[in-house]
């Protein structure tokens, strides 16, 4: 009976990992915001260079572009809103049918470092959160005990070593290790005020990062990058379980989550002195994140599975294009068009993630303060397509006992700013045109 509960309230909270913002920047709970110069192009090209420095993150390759040390910060700031419309079909809709905005803004920090040792070798390295954010619904709404709180915080570092092996080709590879820390928050019943249940875990994964970078020509550059997968080992806790018999407040909880590797494709082509086109499209594989088992540690049921989280998504991918005008010898503008394709559809949309596809217009600036400096804007308007969400059976986040039917409707708001500074020679390996 015990281990009955415990599954229960677990099928009640849902997913244990899907806890980043409905109207995310990236598909799933990706974060793509690693650049500011990047952001004003909607990453086009970033694996070819265009994202200046902070490229490093789509392509360690890139930093072959730079002399002497280079080193660039960007802090990104994401407001993004999303609201969830119950249907009246839904059998709490008469508790509060709207979410109201669930999404909440976030700042986001990244920042990059490259030394080129000689000739032949660069050394480097990456800090950035490659996935995040928080939705935080109402206390009594209907869709409580799916959804109240959810939160996503992580950090990766990642340093690599890129040897360039002649003045066309490039080579890099690098390590991953990414912490890793989840928070959620669902009711266990349907009326006003009703009990919460908190589920908490965090870990460490590790990985690989991979590029190669061809310049055939002189204003050509071709990019390709990789990031692997990780595996998460979370441990963790649950906590307010109000269930008769012996309480459950306090069981310990692990679960080994795997996060998508990503593949990235990236092109720059100087038209002329002041013109560079920017082209880029990534994919990521996102029908990795399929079902994985939790299991109590103890102290009530060690050693059982709990349940299996199911989330059943599909490969998501991004492609984009952009270009660069070098206004005059301190200033250059950006803008950049994309296109996503979210890994959430409709069979397997929920309302922790009430994601979908969506179209980004990006706009942009560097200047140069200095030889050494230049500060780098960006602008991103996010456009997602409204999405219908049907928690039924089939879904993996149906609950076995309350359909939900409703329409979500998000879009985000998205600047960064970024510096990149020069702490010796700030002129790139050979000219570009």
């Amino acid at each position: 009976m015990v281990q009955f509960n415990v599954r229960r309230a677990l099928m009640l909270a849902t997913s244990l990992t899907a806890l980043s913002c409905g109207a995310a920047q990236a598909g799933g709970f990706a974060l793509r915001e690693q650049s500011a110069a990047g952001q004003g192009a909607s990453f086009a090209g970033a694996a070819a260079g265009g994202a200046g420095l902070g490229s490093m993150f789509w392509n360690p390759a890139t930093m072959t572009q730079y002399r002497g040390w280079q080193t660039a910060f960007t802090i990104t700031g994401i407001a993004p809103q999303s609201n969830i419309s119950a249907k009246a079909t839904t059998p709490t809709y008469a508790y509060g049918p709207e979410s109201g905005d669930i999404g909440r803004s976030a700042v986001v920090p990244a920042s990059a470092a490259s030394y080129q040792l000689n000739d032949r070798v660069w050394l480097g390295v990456s800090v950035n959160a490659p996935h995040g954010l928080v939705t935080k619904a109402p206390l009594n709404w209907a869709g409580q005990v799916y959804a109240r709180t959810s939160k996503i915080f992580s950090t990766n570092v990642n340093p690599n070593v890129a040897y360039k092996v002649n003045d066309w080709f490039s080579v890099a590879a690098g390590v991953q290790v990414e912490y890793f820390k989840t928070s959620l928050k669902s009711a266990l019943g349907v009326t006003p005020n009703a009990t919460g249940l908190t589920l908490e875990g965090d870990g460490v994964g590790y990985g690989f990062t991979a590029g190669v970078l061809l310049t055939p020509f002189a204003g050509f550059d071709l990019g390709v990058g990789y990031r692997s997968r990780m595996t998460i080992g979370l441990s963790g806790s649950v906590t307010n379980f109000p269930f008769p018999g012996p309480t459950l407040a306090g069981t310990n909880i692990e679960a080994d989550v795997k996060l998508p590797e990503s593949l990235n494709i990236g092109a720059r082509y100087q038209v002329s002195k002041d013109l560079t086109l920017l082209a880029g499209y990534e994919w990521t594989n996102w029908s990795l994140f399929n079902s994985f088992p939790v299991t109590s540690t103890g102290p009530v049921a060690s050693g059982s599975r709990l349940t299996s989280l199911a989330f059943g998504w599909r490969d998501g991918w991004f492609s984009s294009v952009g270009a660069e005008y070098k206004w005059n010898d301190a200033l250059t503008l950006r803008t950049g068009l994309g296109y996503e394709r979210s890994p959430v559809s409709l069979a397997t949309r929920a309302l922790r993630l009430p994601d979908a596809d969506r179209i980004w217009a990006s706009a942009g600036l560097s200047y140069k303060l200095s030889p050494k400096a230049t500060v780098d804007l960006g602008y991103t308007r996010i456009f997602t397509k409204d999405g219908e969400i049907a928690l039924v059976p089939g879904n993996p986040s149906y609950n076995g006992s309350l359909p939900f039917y409703a329409t979500t409707k998000g879009s985000v708001d998205i600047v960064a700013v970024g510096l990149r500074y020069a702490l010796s020679e700030p002129a790139p390996v050979r000219a570009r045109y």
